[in-house]
């Protein structure tokens, strides 16, 4: 039996999703049980979820079509479903919709990265005069971070919903197999997401428009949107209880060789060497949060609570956007007081690689 499932909110969808195309289930047979199979309800939303004032109950219209005797039938059900107001995530025991929030298009976030990244460095020691804006991620990074700090950016737990609330708990609503149970008994729909606990997420462009504090996720979100929206490949770490990011330094082991970096600041991942930064530690400067990335990173894989989440890979199930609020310019810190921040970090970074 060729079975097809398609999902649609009347409202908040253009056309229906089709979640389940011609997939071939066996029925019931004398002897031999009716297969079953899971499938993620997936749902394209239009605009209109972007004007959601709260969160919304409404309706999902699951429509299960089969071949049976050589006819086309069609059997329908209206299940209640919560749509969210953006800006509100649950993690689950993964965080890849973390990426959906990170958004490098964002005008804001791109002109704001743009310009703190382009602050003239002046490089004094003769060994890392090999690190240039053009050729590597490292230079544009530290001005990116040490811009952040200047602005005001602080990490804080957030009060009522921190980060380890929200994450590392398995929470799968599955309000439909009633439904799908007397469907034949062929097809396990699975799952809508009906239940918590939510945070309320801080969107790039607001955090950093309010110059404010916010949760680790919040501080990964910003960090990570500004370095894409220059060029710079990113992951984000997931250590269990805690979540930053870490970036493509675009660097050889021969650069860091040349350069005298130690190679125990660099996490290699795929023939490639990166650099993990802990936001945690917003406020502090840019090797710090290095070093406590590195330490930390280290941590969870002797541990074995690490995971990466590719933030491209993710992309392609996690669409990115961004509120629809009108953008307005953010006056960057003062070039200045930036490159005096990435020049004491240069310093730092060579006296590590001398000792």
């Amino acid at each position: 039996m060729a079975i097809s499932v398609s999902v649609f909110v009347p409202g908040y969808m253009d056309n229906s999703t089709v979640v389940l195309e011609n997939k071939t289930l066996l029925g019931n047979t004398s002897g031999q049980a009716a297969e079953k199979v899971r499938i993620p309800l997936a749902l394209v939303l239009n605009q209109n979820v972007q004007e959601l004032k709260g969160d919304l109950e409404t309706e999902v219209e699951i429509t299960v079509s089969y071949q049976y005797f050589g006819r086309t039938r069609e059997i329908k059900r209206v299940e209640p479903i919560t749509l969210r107001r953006m800006g509100k995530v649950a993690y689950r025991e993964r965080l890849d919709p973390m990426v959906a929030f990170i958004d490098p298009d964002d005008t804001m976030i791109r002109s704001f990265a743009q310009a703190v990244s382009s602050t003239p460095v002046k490089i004094d020691s003769t060994h890392l005069d090999g690190l240039h804006q053009g050729n590597d991620s490292l230079l544009r990074a530290m001005q990116i971070f040490e811009a952040l700090n200047a602005h005001g950016i602080r990490y804080e737990p957030h009060s009522e919903t921190p980060f380890q609330s929200i994450y590392a708990k398995e929470y799968i609503v599955d309000v439909t197999t009633k439904y799908t149970q007397n469907l034949l008994d062929a097809a396990d729909l699975w799952y809508i997401d009906s239940d918590g606990p939510f945070k309320e997420a801080k969107y790039p462009r607001d955090f950093l428009r309010t110059s404010g504090i916010g949760d680790c996720d919040d501080g990964t979100v910003l960090l990570t949107s500004l370095l894409e929206a220059v060029g710079i490949r990113t992951k984000l770490v997931d250590v269990g209880n805690s979540v930053f990011v870490m970036f493509d330094s675009r660097l050889t082991e021969k650069d860091i060789e040349t350069l005298k970096i130690s190679s125990g600041l660099f996490i290699k991942d795929n023939d490639r060497l990166w650099v993990p930064v802990e936001v945690t530690h917003y406020g502090k400067s840019f090797m710090d949060a290095w070093q406590a990335g590195i330490n930390k990173f280290s941590s969870a894989a002797l541990q074995d609570t690490l995971k990466l989440v590719d933030v491209h890979t993710a992309w392609d199930t996690y669409q990115r956007m961004h509120p629809s609020t009108k953008p307005t310019p953010i006056e960057p810190p003062p070039a200045e007081e930036i490159a005096m921040r990435v020049h004491q970090n240069l310093i730092e970074l060579e006296e590590l690689g001398e000792n």
